[in-house]
C-alpha cells in the first residue's frame, strides 16, 4: 500500500479525525455514486474546482504492467490542499470550495456545495491516499481506510484518526517506488511533470472493488468526454491521451470573423448607437473602442449547451476576454436578452476587447454599467443577429432540399421540427445519471435509458425519417394523454382519455387527433428546448391536459365518452340522471332532463316508422351499493309513467336486488307487475358502445324497454340485439371494399355484381361464410349511397366511378379507415 511505501519519506505531524458511521458513507457514496463512472467523473469535478489547468487520471485497463495491484491514479495541479485544507477534506455537509477564488487564475463556476463529492471514492475503493503541495511548498499526506469507520446504524461512529505525514525530502518523494511511475509518464508522455508546478494534488485509490476493474475503457472516455466543456484553460488526460470535449466534434455550420458581418449591419449599428463603427486592421473599431474588438463566431450542428459538461462550465454564449482574461464566466449572453434558444444553444463567440479594462469590476469578474458596457452590448447582438441570420439561411436551405425530393420523399414535416428538438433534448437529458439529479420526470415521453440515449440521438440527427407509428391503448381515464418513445418512433394513445374518447370512433377524426397528440408531445421538447424547469413544463401540460378534458365533454358527440360519463357517475345521483338523457338522445330519442318532486328524472320521445310519437320516461337510481328495493320506489316510477302517458321506463341502475335470484326475486316480481324496465349501467353501456357497429336504434331500445322487465330479460333481450350475425356491420364495409380492390383488374371489360363479391366474401372470409347475397346486397348500396357518386348499383351490377383509393377516402364514416391522404405521407407508417 501506498501509506506503507511513503511513511519513511517524512514525518507523522498532526491527526485529522474523520467521523462518520459505515452506513452513512454507504448510503452517500451508494446513493450518489452508485457508478464508478460517475465517481471518477467527480474526481476530475474537483480538480477543475481546484483551478488547475491539467488533469491526468491513471486506470487500471491503461496501467497494466506499471501498477500490479491495481490503482486508480488521479493528478491534478490545482491549488493544493494545507493542513487546514485536510482537516476541512473530510468534513461532511458543507464545502470549503464555496466561495473560494483563485487571484492569479481565471475564475471558475465551483461544483462541490455540500462537502460529499470524497466519498464517491468508497464505489471506487476501499484505500485512497491523498498527497497535496499547497502554496506554501509543503508536500502533506493523508490516508483513509474506509474498512476503519465502525458499524453504528443510527449515524457517526467514533471518530477515525488518520495521520498526516510532512513530506520532508521532496526529491526522495519523486523518485519513490510508487510515485516514480506517474512522473516519468507525467514528464515523458505529456511534457508537463508536476516537479515543477508550484501546487498540485495526487489522490491514489487502492484495493479496487470489482466494478471497478470491470470498467470499459470506451465507456469511461464517453463519459469524460461529455463531461468536458469546450474550454481553453483545463485539459483532461486518460494516460497520455488527450480527453477532447464531445461538444468540440460536433460539426459547424455557420463560422464567421466579426470582419465577415456584412457593412450594411455595421451601419445599422452606428446609426442605432451614433458611433462610428468600421474595420481597421482586422478590428472593429470606434472612438469608444481604440483597441479594437475581434471576433470569431460559429453554431453548430448540435445544440452545445447544457448537458454534463455543464457542471464544469458552460460551453455556448458570448465569451468575452478583456486582456486574455475571462470576464463574464456565469452570464452567456453578457446581459442581452438573445432570441431562439436553439440558435443560442448551438451559438459560441469568442470576443476580444480590451477597451473595457476601464470598466472591470473590482473582482475583475464582471463588467460595471457604463455607455461603454452598453456601446459593447450593441456591438454582441449585431454580431449575435448575423449568426442567427446565417443559421436560419442554412436551415432553410437543408429544408428546400427535402421539399425538392420526389413525392413520397418529400418532407412537409421538416426534421428541425421533430427529429432535431428530440435528439436535441434527449442528448442533454440522458448525460445525467439517474438519482444524481432533481426530479426531471417527463410528461409524455418514455425517457430513453442511459446507454440507449446516445444511439437514438444519432439515429435521429443523422439517419433517414423512420415513419412514425400510432397505436390506441387503455391506460386508464385519469392517466395522460398519449407515450411517445423516441426509440420505437411509437406515438401510443390512450383510448380511455376523455378527447380521445369523443373523436377516435370517426375515421377523419382520429386522423386530426393523431396530428394534436403529436404536436402536444412535440410540445413538451419545445419546452425542454427553452430550458424551462420540467416541474413548471408540467404545470403547463397539466392544465392544457384539463383543458382538453373539460371541452371534450362540452360538445359530447361520442357515444363512447357518454358511456364512460355514465360509468363514472354510478354513485353521483344528478351526473347519472343527467348522462342518462344524453345517451338517450345519443341511441336517438328527443329526451329532456325533469327531475325534481313528483317528476321523473327524464322524458324521452321518438316518432315510429308509423310517425306516430312513442314516450318513456327515464329513472336513474345512484348507489355505491346494490340499492335496497325500497330505493328504487317502482309505485312512483309507475306514478311518473302515467302522468306522461309513457308507454315505458326506462330504470338504471348499478345493480339489483336479489339478482342471483333471476326473475324469482322481489325487484323482479315488482317490475313484471309494474311494467318497469329494469337496466344495469353495464348493460346499459354496453348497448351504447355498440350503437355504430350494430346500427342500434331508438326504435330497439323502445322494444326491449315496453317489452323486458325483469334484470334478467333485459339482459337477455340486451345480448340477443347485439348477437345477430357473428360479424360487424363495418368489417363488412371493408372487406367489400377489399374484394373490390382485388377483383380490380381480374377479367377486364367484364362487369363486377353483387352476387360474385357475395360469393367470393364467403370464399375468402371465414368470418363471413354465412353471410347472404342480401346481407352484401343492403352493404353495398349502403356504400353507394355514402360514396358520393364513387359507386353505383343498378339491377345488382356494381359500377366504379373513382379508384378504389378515391372510394375508400369517401365512405370512411363507415369503414372507419381513412384511406390514404392524396399526398403519400413521409410522417406516418
Amino acid at each position: 500500500m501506498v501509506k506503507e511505501e511513503v511513511k519513511n519519506l517524512g514525518q507523522f505531524d498532526e491527526i485529522v479525525k474523520v467521523s462518520l458511521s459505515n452506513e452513512l458513507v454507504q448510503l452517500l457514496s451508494d446513493q450518489l455514486y452508485s457508478s464508478p463512472l460517475k465517481a471518477i467523473e467527480e474526481l476530475v469535478v474537483n480538480s477543475y474546482d481546484a483551478h488547475a489547468k491539467q488533469c491526468i487520471l491513471y486506470v487500471p485497463s491503461l496501467s497494466d504492467g506499471l501498477f500490479a495491484d491495481k490503482r486508480v491514479i488521479v493528478y491534478d495541479d490545482g491549488h493544493g490542499m494545507d493542513a487546514k485544507g485536510l482537516h476541512d477534506l473530510w468534513r461532511i455537509g458543507r464545502s470549503t470550495k464555496t466561495g473560494k477564488r483563485s487571484e492569479n487564475k481565471a475564475s471558475r463556476k465551483l461544483i462541490g456545495k455540500f462537502g460529499i463529492g470524497k466519498l464517491a471514492t468508497y464505489s471506487i475503493s476501499n484505500q485512497i491516499t491523498y498527497f497535496s503541495k499547497a502554496s506554501d511548498g509543503v508536500i502533506r499526506s493523508v490516508s483513509l481506510n474506509y474498512n476503519d469507520f465502525e458499524s453504528n446504524p443510527t449515524g457517526v461512529g467514533a471518530p477515525v484518526e488518520l495521520p498526516m505525514l510532512i513530506i520532508d525530502d521532496e526529491e526522495k518523494f519523486y523518485s519513490s517506488d510508487s510515485l516514480k511511475v506517474i512522473s516519468n509518464n507525467l514528464e515523458n508522455d505529456i511534457d508537463s511533470g508536476f516537479r515543477n508546478k508550484d501546487t498540485w494534488t495526487i489522490v491514489i485509490l487502492e484495493n479496487l472493488k470489482q466494478k471497478t476493474l470491470d470498467l470499459q475503457l470506451g465507456r469511461l472516455k464517453w463519459v469524460l468526454a461529455t463531461a468536458m466543456p469546450i474550454t481553453k484553460d483545463f485539459t483532461l488526460y486518460l494516460g497520455s491521451t488527450e480527453i477532447q470535449s464531445s461538444k468540440s466534434q460536433i460539426p459547424k455550420v455557420v463560422e464567421f470573423k466579426i470582419t465577415d458581418i456584412p457593412q450594411g449591419r455595421i451601419d445599422k449599428l452606428n446609426k442605432k448607437s451614433k458611433q462610428n463603427w468600421k474595420f481597421e486592421d482586422g478590428k472593429l473599431v470606434s472612438d469608444l473602442f481604440r483597441d479594437g474588438i475581434t471576433a470569431e463566431v460559429f453554431i453548430t450542428e448540435k445544440p452545445i449547451s447544457e448537458g454534463k459538461s455543464s457542471d464544469l462550465s458552460r460551453s455556448n454564449g458570448f465569451f468575452v476576454r478583456v486582456r486574455e482574461r475571462l470576464v463574464n464566466l456565469i452570464d452567456k449572453d453578457f446581459g442581452l436578452s438573445l432570441s431562439s434558444a436553439e440558435t443560442s444553444a448551438r451559438f459560441r463567440a469568442e470576443v476580444y476587447a480590451d477597451d473595457l479594462d476601464k470598466v472591470i469590476t473590482a473582482p475583475r469578474e464582471g463588467v460595471e454599467s457604463s455607455d461603454l458596457k452598453e456601446r459593447f452590448q450593441e456591438v454582441l447582438e449585431v454580431i449575435y443577429l448575423h449568426a442567427r441570420g446565417l443559421y436560419e439561411e442554412y436551415k432553410a436551405e437543408q429544408n428546400r432540399e427535402f421539399e425538392r425530393n420526389k413525392e413520397g420523399n418529400r418532407q412537409h414535416v421538416f426534421p428541425e421540427l421533430v427529429e432535431k428538438p428530440i435528439a436535441d433534448v434527449i442528448s442533454i437529458d440522458n448525460t445525467k445519471e439517474d438519482g444524481t439529479e432533481a426530479d426531471d420526470s417527463w410528461f409524455y415521453f418514455e425517457k430513453p435509458n442511459f446507454d440507449d440515449s446516445r444511439k437514438i440521438a444519432l439515429r435521429l440527427y443523422d439517419s433517414p425519417r423512420k415513419k412514425y407509428k400510432y397505436s390506441y391503448q387503455g391506460f386508464g381515464r385519469s392517466n395522460r394523454l398519449v407515450k411517445y418513445d423516441p426509440g420505437t418512433s411509437e406515438f401510443e394513445i390512450n383510448s380511455d382519455h376523455d378527447l380521445v374518447a369523443a373523436y377516435s370512433d370517426d375515421a377523419r377524426s382520429r386522423t386530426l387527433l393523431e396530428d394534436l397528440v403529436t404536436a402536444e408531445a412535440l410540445l413538451e421538447v419545445y419546452l425542454r428546448e427553452q430550458n424551462l424547469s420540467p416541474v413548471v413544463i408540467g404545470e403547463v401540460l397539466e392544465k392544457r391536459d384539463k383543458l382538453f378534458r373539460g371541452l371534450a365533454k362540452d360538445h359530447k358527440y361520442s357515444p363512447n365518452i357518454i358511456s364512460a360519463d355514465i360509468r363514472d357517475s354510478a354513485s353521483n345521483d344528478l351526473d347519472l340522471e343527467i348522462n342518462q338523457v344524453i345517451a338517450v338522445r345519443a341511441l336517438g330519442f328527443q329526451a329532456v332532463h325533469k327531475a325534481g318532486s313528483g317528476e321523473p328524472d327524464g322524458v324521452a320521445r321518438f316518432n315510429d316508422v308509423n310517425s306516430v310519437e312513442q314516450v318513456i320516461t327515464l329513472e336513474a337510481k345512484s348507489s355505491t351499493h346494490t340499492p335496497q328495493l325500497s330505493q328504487l320506489d317502482f309505485a312512483g316510477l309507475k306514478e311518473h309513467m302515467d302522468k306522461y302517458k309513457a308507454s315505458g321506463c326506462l330504470l338504471l341502475a348499478p345493480s339489483y336486488p336479489g339478482e342471483s335470484k333471476e326473475n324469482l326475486s322481489s325487484a323482479s316480481a315488482r317490475a313484471n307487475e309494474l311494467k318497469i324496465s329494469c337496466w344495469t349501467i353495464d348493460n346499459f353501456c354496453k348497448l351504447l358502445e355498440a350503437r355504430d357497429s350494430r346500427h342500434i336504434t331508438a326504435d330497439d331500445i323502445f322494444q326491449i324497454v315496453t317489452n323486458s322487465f325483469t334484470p334478467t330479460d333485459v339482459n337477455d333481450a340486451i345480448n340477443s340485439l347485439l348477437s345477430g350475425p357473428a360479424w360487424e356491420i363495418r368489417k363488412l364495409y371493408n372487406v367489400i371494399v377489399e374484394t373490390l380492390k382485388n377483383l380490380e383488374n381480374k377479367l377486364p371489360g367484364s362487369s363486377k355484381n353483387i352476387s360474385q363479391i357475395a360469393a367470393v366474401i364467403t370464399y375468402t372470409n371465414a368470418e363471413f361464410e354465412d353471410i347472404t347475397v342480401d346481407n352484401v346486397r343492403k352493404a353495398v348500396k349502403e356504400i353507394a349511397g355514402s360514396s358520393k357518386g364513387a359507386l353505383i348499383v343498378k339491377d345488382d351490377i356494381i359500377q366504379l366511378n373513382a379508384s378504389i383509393e378515391e372510394l375508400e377516402r369517401r365512405i370512411s364514416n363507415l369503414t372507419g379507415n381513412p384511406g390514404l391522404p392524396f399526398e403519400n405521407s413521409n410522417f406516418k407508417e
